[in-house]
């Protein structure tokens, strides 16, 4: 299955409320049950482990959503749906107008990845027409020589359902990628999940549009934020078997008598609650390029990771109000030390990259939306979400109009309701020093509240990878290329965070994940200055031709070695398909949930699960790590994809040269 997150599926930190009445509203209309004669006539079904299971529209709760899709949690009662989300589309701004054109590269996940441009197939009815594929003509030729399936896509969903299955999974190991449940739903399905969850949706968010009633499928995922061993727990609740919460029954006295045998032995230290705690990444590329088409003036590409070129840029431009200091290359190392750098950078700058969920519930990451956000602010006078609660149950602030819930693309009212200048155009808002003051407040409090929520589940002495704890913050023999933390760096204040940290990094080096992300990744083997001649001779071929792909190819560098470009041009399609997938590769997501281990607990219900044991406390974890966010990238953006390279280089070679790059620049690197 394709994983939903809360956090990348949706917008949790502005949903909040939303989310809250509309679980509320689901367990109102499952308690009390629907009339016979809507559930007859608005249900569908699928199969899951060969039985037939209905899905009633009213048995799911507004859970969040993104710019392209609504995500929906399953509150009702049938055991086979817990703990899994249904993702429908949302109807796009031209969808109104016969003969939209209707492209690829619409994330479906409503995640900070991939592009919000594509339009709908015409779809009025489940099985009622044969629509049109949703792919351009010209992508159904580069993608259905190797894959059909992917040309026959009627729309967006099985467009990536198909792509997942057939490209993605295979490619980075179908342990860690599922391609989902299409499920074909009526159009009277879609239209009362739409009344349904209305109520439950931001105003901002209801504008943007509503439930694409057109597309007759919807996506059925898991929810990566939760990990439970489910399959064995529906089958006793299916015979009625299955304990109470809490209770003892259908535990056997063994289990428990070493459970308590290993809390006499350890303490706290490790909680059995069954709380998950899920880390949501946004890894990016995990090297850098060579190829013989980068331009000299270009070079500095082949030894800075893009990340922190990008940072650079998004500075200058308003977007971040202080740059990170991640290094992807750390990591994508394999080396424990230096993953274990990269994520206490993340944790010292999240922006989009870093999330930390306990139980479903966002405690870190996603607050604030910056009025740069690639140009796109909200819409003008909306006002701020409710703030979320806090640790203790207090009423976070209601956002004001300013960061939280801006006014405009012209960023007119500012963080503290000062007055801005416009951004997307390359220049600053005035309150960007006020934007990290209140980023920094925000992040300390979702930070104090994921360390508190920590305690039991993880031990703070001797963390499992304590050598890499002494090492990181500086450069070592490992290579690690961040720079030095200072003192107030929120490890050092939070070391039950820290702890979870260094499972992580233990997690991330045992699954082998990042090797075979990696190799995806590298599948761009030419650069996008070298992939733009493959583009311009594609166009070309299929009669699509563009000035825009023209002109991008004359600007890009041919490069030395004519060989070269004669072997691009040759086989075009196979350079083309091969970045794009690495583009696929490079913007998704990593979900990595975990969940400490009851005594007697195994990993037979789902083999998607593996442990890990705590060398310090004996402590054993299950977890799993999950690869998302794997959407199909549209062809007629790659020289979009090369102005943007040649901007992001631009903006950081000026910097450097003028001395006015951040200091987070990567050690060594330069």
């Amino acid at each position: 299955m394709t994983p939903v997150t809360a956090g990348a599926a949706a917008d949790l930190a502005e949903g909040a409320a939303g989310a809250a009445a509309g679980a509320a509203a689901a367990a109102a209309a499952a308690a009390n049950g629907p009339a016979d004669g809507i559930r007859q006539s608005s249900s569908a079904s699928c199969v899951i482990a060969d039985r037939t299971i209905e899905l009633n529209p009213l048995d799911w709760a507004y859970r969040g959503e993104g710019s392209a899709n609504i995500v929906m949690s399953y509150c009702g009662h049938v055991p086979a749906l817990k703990g899994m989300v249904l993702r429908v589309c949302k109807e796009r701004p031209d969808s109104h107008h016969p003969g939209a054109e209707v492209v690829a590269g619409e994330s479906l996940t409503g995640g900070s990845a991939g592009a919000s441009e594509a339009g709908s197939a015409g779809f009025p009815e489940a099985g009622s027409v044969q629509p049109e594929p949703v792919l351009r003509p010209e992508e159904r030729e580069l993608w259905g020589e190797v894959v059909p399936e992917l040309a026959k896509a009627p729309d967006r969903i099985d467009l990536l359902h198909q792509y997942v299955s057939r490209v993605m999974a295979p490619l980075i190991g179908e342990e860690f990628v599922e391609a989902g449940i299409a499920v074909n739903v009526p159009r009277s399905f879609l239209q009362e999940v739409a009344d349904h969850i209305r109520p439950s949706r931001p105003p901002w968010r209801q504008a943007q549009g509503d439930v694409d009633l057109s597309i007759g499928e919807a996506l059925l995922v898991t929810d990566l934020t939760h990990l439970h061993l489910e399959d064995e727990e529906w089958e006793e609740e299916e015979k009625g078997e299955g304990k109470e919460e809490g209770g003892e029954e259908g535990r056997s006295q063994e289990q428990r008598e070493q459970e308590v045998r290993r809390e006499e032995d350890h303490g706290s230290c490790c909680g059995y609650n069954g709380t998950t705690f899920c880390i949501e990444l946004k890894p990016k590329t995990g090297f850098c390029p060579s190829s013989p088409f980068i331009a000299p003036a270009n070079h500095v590409k082949t030894s800075v990771p893009r990340f922190l070129m990008h940072q650079q840029l998004k500075l200058a431009e308003g977007e971040v109000a202080e740059s990170s200091t991640y290094n992807p290359l750390d990591l994508f190392s394999s080396s424990p030390p230096r993953v274990l750098t990269a994520l206490r950078s993340l944790l010292e700058h999240p922006q989009n990259n870093l999330r930390i969920f306990a139980d479903g519930r966002l405690l870190l990451g996603g607050h604030i939306h910056r009025h740069g956000d690639g140009g796109k602010g909200k819409k003008k006078g909306e006002k701020g979400e409710k703030g979320e609660k806090g640790e203790n149950g207090e009423k976070g602030e209601k956002g004001k109009k300013g960061e939280e819930g801006e006014k405009g693309e012209k960023g007119k009212k500012g963080e503290e309701g000062e007055k801005g200048e416009k951004v997307g155009n390359g220049k600053v808002g005035v309150g960007l020093a006020a934007l990290r003051m209140k980023e920094k407040a925000l992040e300390a409090a979702g930070l104090a509240a994921v360390e508190a929520a920590l305690e039991g589940f993880v031990c703070v002495g001797e963390e499992p990878s304590n050598a890499a704890a002494a090492a990181a913050g500086s450069t070592d023999a490992a290579g690690s290329s961040s720079p030095h933390h200072s003192s107030a760096a929120p490890h050092l204040v939070h070391p039950r965070v820290d702890a979870l940290l260094a499972l992580a990094t233990e997690c991330l080096v045992q699954s082998g994940a990042m090797e075979k992300l990696l190799a995806a990744q590298k599948l761009d083997t030419w650069d996008i200055e070298g992939t733009i001649h493959a583009y311009n001779q594609f166009t070309k071929e299929t009669g699509e031709a563009t000035a825009a792909a023209a002109a991008a190819a004359a600007a890009a560098a041919a490069g030395d070695d004519r060989g070269s470009l004669s072997e691009i041009t040759k086989d075009c399609r196979k350079v083309l398909r091969d970045f794009l997938i690495a583009a696929t590769a490079k913007d998704c997501g990593i979900m990595l949930a975990l969940r400490a281990a009851i005594p007697g607990e195994t990993l037979e219900a789902s083999q998607k699960l593996r442990s890990i044991v705590c060398p310090s406390s004996g402590c054993k974890y299950f977890y799993r790590l999950s690869i998302m966010d794997l959407d199909i990238k549209p062809l007629r953006k790659m020289p979009k994809y090369w102005s943007m390279d040649q901007q992001i280089v631009r903006n950081y070679s000026s910097a450097t040269a003028s001395g006015n790059s951040h200091e987070g620049t990567a050690n060594g690197v330069l």
